[in-house]
């Protein structure tokens, strides 16, 4: 469902080579949204619609890194696409959040790509793979192949395995010995 929305909102039925910069680039022209840097947003991001005009504001800093910012672009488009189906919609609560996280996960990591990744690369590395091939975070890569494989378990781990993030319910030690070896 989230695939064939993320579809429909950018036009876009044959996602397979359109992810990362390319997607955000393409969806925030589809979508119609003007993307202003701001060094006085208080949240992550927002988007703020302005005598009809889409804005998504995303903070900028020297502590900011540009692979959370372009996640927070594709979650402000998720904000857009929902404003375009009801623009009477109530964006503010939990759901609404999670739901537009989703959007940014299809948006920049697409589920065809991540099958053909997951296919290719049958360990760890898968995480390392896809947050290379569509420029995200090794944490949104692996909350995505989480997401994807349901219940497998993903994670970070630092040089000496020691756990820095964990998706899922426990981390089992195969899990963060390949993680260990994918992040060196």
């Amino acid at each position: 469902l989230i695939e064939s929305w993320v579809n429909s909102a950018t036009g876009d039925l044959d996602r397979s080579s359109i992810f990362g910069p390319t997607a955000v680039a393409r969806a925030t022209r589809k979508l119609n949204v003007e993307v202003h840097l701001s060094e006085s947003v208080r949240h992550d991001g927002e988007l703020r619609i302005i005598h009809g005009r889409r804005i998504a504001l995303i903070p900028i800093s020297g502590s900011v890194n540009p692979l959370r910012q372009r996640f927070t672009l594709a979650h402000e488009l998720g904000h857009a696409a929902l404003h375009e189906l009801d623009p009477s919609l109530d964006q503010s609560g939990f759901g609404v959040e999670r739901l537009c996280d989703l959007f940014a996960g299809e948006l920049l990591m697409p589920t065809k790509l991540v099958q053909i990744i997951c296919r290719e690369t049958e360990n760890a590395e898968a995480i390392v793979k896809l947050a290379h091939r569509t420029k995200t975070s090794l944490d949104a890569s692996c909350v995505r192949i989480a997401e994807y494989l349901g219940s497998v378990i993903t994670g970070l781990a630092s040089d000496d395995g020691s756990i820095i993030n964990r998706y899922g319910a426990k981390l089992t030690s195969s899990w963060r010995d390949a993680l260990a070896r994918a992040c060196k």
